[in-house]
């Protein structure tokens, strides 16, 4: 008998295709699982610029997003474009409450 564990791992690029900033590609492995895109491209968000007060108005007006579900727009914003000033940080936030690499 053999277990095979395979890892979920995300990557996270600039979106050129849509009006969205970014797109979150998931794999299981080698296959890939979902194609998420977030982020309203010509909005502010925390890692260009919005204040300490815009952030409270967008986790208000988002409080009933499901911040559980990895795959939503709304968790990957919340998380990677919200919880830090940096990009880096914010992907490095969202990977490490969804454990993924």
């Amino acid at each position: 008998m053999f277990l095979y564990i395979t890892h979920m791992r995300v990557e996270i690029a600039k979106d050129k295709s849509t009006s969205k900033k970014y797109v979150a590609i998931f794999y299981d492995g080698d296959k890939k699982v979902k194609t998420t895109r977030f982020g309203a491209d010509g909005f502010l968000d925390r890692t260009i610029g919005a204040t300490t007060d815009q952030m409270k108005a967008y986790r208000a007006r988002h409080r009933g997003d499901n911040l559980q579900d990895k795959y939503s727009a709304g968790s990957l914003s919340y998380y990677v474009l919200w919880s830090s000033k940096s990009l880096s940080q914010g992907i490095r936030t969202y990977k490490n409450r969804f454990n993924l690499s």
